[in-house]
């Protein structure tokens, strides 16, 4: 989740929506894990909440 975080904050301090985000962060090297296609961009989703609420970003 580290690397999911990461890639988050930085585009949305690059001030990318989060449809970008969900092109954009891709995290291939999880690709192979169970249920990769269906979860990616609810986890994209669900960081950039968490980081919204957390105040880490405006």
């Amino acid at each position: 989740m580290t690397g999911l975080r990461a890639a988050v904050l930085a585009g949305l301090k690059d001030d990318k929506s989060i449809e970008q985000l969900k092109a954009d962060v891709t995290m291939d090297a999880y690709s192979d894990w169970g249920q990769y296609d269906a979860w990616r961009e609810l986890n994209i989703e669900g960081m950039v909440g968490y980081l919204e609420s957390a105040g880490l970003v405006d």
